[in-house]
């Protein structure tokens, strides 16, 4: 765990093996043994977002790792699985100085 100056603040690290060979209709979604993100291929590592350079791979497989969690280990639905997973993708991203809405534009 790192600190900050508010204390400790959680790490967040996909554990995910990321795979980025394959098309992703949806750009991003995980397989059926919680072991892969797949990210599409046309997903680029990096986007310019506020003019900074952002590894959006991390926050992708961040939502995809916490979705999955969420349903096979809390029983959630997809939809409430989702929103959730959006609000951690959202915390890794401002802790890394970025705009959760400048990223989802």
């Amino acid at each position: 765990m790192t600190r900050n100056a508010r204390g400790p603040a959680p790490r967040h690290e996909p554990t995910f093996q990321v795979d980025t060979d394959h098309e992703c209709p949806w750009g991003a979604g995980y397989s059926r043994d919680a072991k892969t993100v797949y990210i599409d291929h046309r997903i680029p590592l990096k986007l310019r977002i506020d003019g900074k350079s952002v590894n959006i791979h991390v926050p992708l497989a961040i939502h995809e790792e916490t979705e999955k969690d969420l349903i096979d280990k809390h029983g959630l639905d997809y939809q409430a699985a989702h929103q959730l997973a959006t609000l951690v993708e959202h915390g890794y991203l401002t802790q890394q100085g970025v705009d959760p809405a400048a990223y989802e534009k």
